[in-house]
């Protein structure tokens, strides 16, 4: 653990990227635009529920997994508590979930994520592989939009 604390700052654990995003925000000084994005490889809410036995299972079978995840889930909780706070990251996280849907009914057709048989693969490089039976979630990004978006800045 302490070989890969020193090599890497900070380590990302994804069921907590937005508060992780907002630490970056804190600590690098960027403005909330430099951090909204729109979650890639997201899974629908429809997920099977495992028994207990399974659950602990999968922990032994996969020890030093469980053992990095606990490990950097609550290093990473520190250092956001401890940059921004217990009660600000809340209200940090929710203004960075506005701004994600303010800019998902601008920039995505749908105003939102859409089920795999909704992505439309000729207009949207967002589609994702899948397998099994989760249910990836996808974009269809309002290109006309993007296009007068970049005509306007001159980026071009």
């Amino acid at each position: 653990m302490k070989t890969i604390e020193a090599e890497f700052d900070l380590v990302l654990i994804s069921e907590c990227f937005d508060e992780f995003m907002m630490l970056l925000k804190e600590i690098w000084c960027w403005d909330l635009d430099d951090v909204v994005s729109f979650p890639l490889s997201k899974r629908d809410i429809t997920k099977s529920q495992l028994s207990k036995d399974s659950v602990e299972k999968l922990k032994s079978w996969n020890k030093l997994d469980w053992e990095l995840y606990m490990y950097f889930n609550k290093t990473i909780w520190k250092k956001i508590y401890l940059h921004i706070g217990k009660e600000c990251i809340k209200q940090e996280v929710k203004v960075l979930q506005e701004k994600q849907i303010q800019l998902a009914k601008i920039y995505l057709q749908e105003g939102d994520s859409v089920s795999p048989k909704e992505t439309r693969p000729d207009i949207s490089p967002t589609a994702v592989w899948h397998s099994g039976s989760a249910k990836v979630l996808g974009y269809n990004l309002n290109w006309i939009r993007q296009q007068e978006d970049v005509l306007a800045d001159g980026d071009f």
